[in-house]
């Protein structure tokens, strides 16, 4: 059985969370009427932009490839019911980003959200930037498996369906 290790990191990221409550005034989602909740909506949904980042090169003593996520995660959203189009960087664009990293006989496995932001400085200047609105993954040991890594990849993914869809297909029904 696949035990889920401990987390290491919040869904916000201290520094995204830090801008905003800086910033004083509303954060909202770029061409989104409303405030964000969680950090997951976006005005179209239904199409989500994928990164994946770069392996190291202790990736491949484990047998871990780049199209081997990109496979897993393309089906696990095509299952979901979303589109899925390459994140092309320069894009300013909501994205999905998996980013695992071997070193050793460690990993570490990032799955995070990012999406346009836009706020007010407080002096009357808006700004527009990229920004990670949702983030979770962990720490564990890869135990020399490239799928055992896979099935890390298959649990946080599910985190982050539940919330993403949870969150953009409630406001359809209001």
């Amino acid at each position: 059985m696949l035990r889920r290790p401990q987390p290491h990191g919040t869904r916000f990221t201290v520094l995204t969370a830090i801008l905003f409550i800086a910033c004083g005034a509303g954060t909202a989602a770029y061409g989104d009427a409303t405030l964000s909740k969680n950090g997951l909506e976006v005005s179209d949904y239904e199409t989500i932009f994928l990164r994946i980042d770069s392996l190291s090169t202790d990736a491949a003593a484990i047998h871990l490839t780049e199209d081997m996520i990109r496979q897993r995660v393309e089906v696990r959203l095509r299952s979901a019911g979303l589109k899925v189009k390459p994140f092309v960087g320069g894009r300013v664009v909501p994205y999905l980003r998996v980013w695992i990293g071997i070193t050793g006989p460690a990993s570490r496995l990032d799955v995070d959200f990012n999406r346009v932001v836009e706020f007010d400085d407080g002096s009357g200047k808006k700004w527009v930037t990229l920004a990670t609105t949702w983030k979770t993954g962990c720490y564990a040991a890869h135990r020399n498996d490239a799928i055992y890594v896979l099935g890390l990849v298959d649990v946080y993914l599910d985190e982050f369906l539940n919330g993403y869809l949870k969150a953009n297909t409630q406001k359809d029904q209001h």
